[in-house]
């Protein structure tokens, strides 16, 4: 179970905090350490808080966004993504448990893969990768050597997308498949119609 989004007030948090990222990675292409070093010290602040410094609480928060790092941590070096990126999903992390957080991570990493693959066939970029990757195993074949040709420039393949998008899609199926999503929007809706009547 989740550590601490079952909890309204984190839940909210995360999807408000994911909802900035998004926004502002769309339009500037960078996710602020406002919102991911600032969201993960609320998290781990919030994990406290409510379900105390335990396994249950703080240690459950800092495994998830020790996982979270981890698992981006390696396209950064690479990079395949940007410092943010990796910030944002180790903020995930703070408000999921160690596994959530390690799913979430999966499926944004899934989701930042069909995103990109997207682009490329909008863009019409699948042959130019099909040159490079074919020149890449022809390199292999015959020297023993793995040797990545990058993109040029003006390919598609070069192109930034907001990775934030991938992030906050990857957090929300992993809200939906542990159930608090649905819990949350149930309660929403119960606590709107409270205030209405």
């Amino acid at each position: 179970m989740l550590a601490l989004a079952t909890h309204q007030l984190s839940t909210l948090l995360l999807l408000g905090l994911l909802a900035g990222a998004v926004l502002i990675d769309m339009q500037r292409h960078r996710v602020p350490n406002l919102i991911s070093l600032g969201g993960l010290v609320l998290g781990l602040g919030l994990n406290v808080w409510l379900l105390g410094p335990g396994t249950e609480g703080l240690l459950a928060a800092l495994g998830g966004v020790l996982l979270g790092l981890l698992v981006f941590l390696p396209f950064y070096a690479t990079g395949g993504m940007g410092a943010g990126d990796v910030k944002l999903m180790a903020m995930v992390g703070a408000y999921l448990d160690p596994l959530h957080a390690l799913l979430a991570a999966g499926l944004s990493l899934a989701a930042g893969s069909l995103m990109g693959l997207g682009i490329l066939l909008l863009r019409r970029g699948t042959s130019c990768m099909a040159r490079r990757y074919t020149s890449t195993f022809q390199c292999l074949a015959v020297t023993g050597k793995w040797s990545y040709v990058p993109p040029a420039a003006d390919e598609p393949a070069a192109a930034r997308f907001p990775y934030a998008l991938a992030i906050a899609l990857g957090t929300l199926a992993t809200l939906w498949w542990s159930g608090t999503l649905s819990e949350f929007i149930y309660l929403s809706r119960d606590f709107l119609l409270w205030i209405i009547n």
